[in-house]
């Protein structure tokens, strides 16, 4: 009796190893036509991309009709708004001791030489 009932144990437990076997291959077999799809959308999308005849000639063109919504002089007046902002924050924080302005610097700008260098970014080619 107790052998018989650990027979259908197993059979029960063999069966329901066979389907979840079964389910990880279509997941797996699933997974692997999604992987593909999305490579072929991907070159389809370079391959207009590289059709569009895009390069750094051909920017400035797309902006040309733009309408300019501040003036060169206004421009130039928030430049120096922001920039003084910015080294007003790095005085205030230097004087009450809230710890070096290089991490402000690194995180404000592009300027990465404190960063480790798996972090930094590649320069452009």
């Amino acid at each position: 009796m107790a052998n018989t009932k650990n027979q259908e144990a197993n059979s029960t437990l063999n069966q329901a190893a066979d389907y979840a076997r079964e389910a990880a291959d279509r997941v797996s077999d699933m997974g692997s036509r999604v992987a593909g799809n999305v490579k072929e959308i991907g070159r389809q999308v370079q391959s207009r991309i590289d059709d569009m005849d895009i390069d750094e000639t051909t920017i400035p063109d797309a902006f040309r009709g733009a309408p300019k919504l501040i003036s060169p002089r206004v421009h130039a007046w928030l430049d120096v708004a922001v920039t003084t902002y910015f080294l007003g924050l790095g005085v205030w924080f230097a004087v009450r001791g809230k710890g070096p302005n290089e991490l402000g610097v690194i995180a404000t700008t592009d300027w990465d030489a404190g960063m480790p260098r798996q972090g930094r970014r590649r320069r452009a080619a």
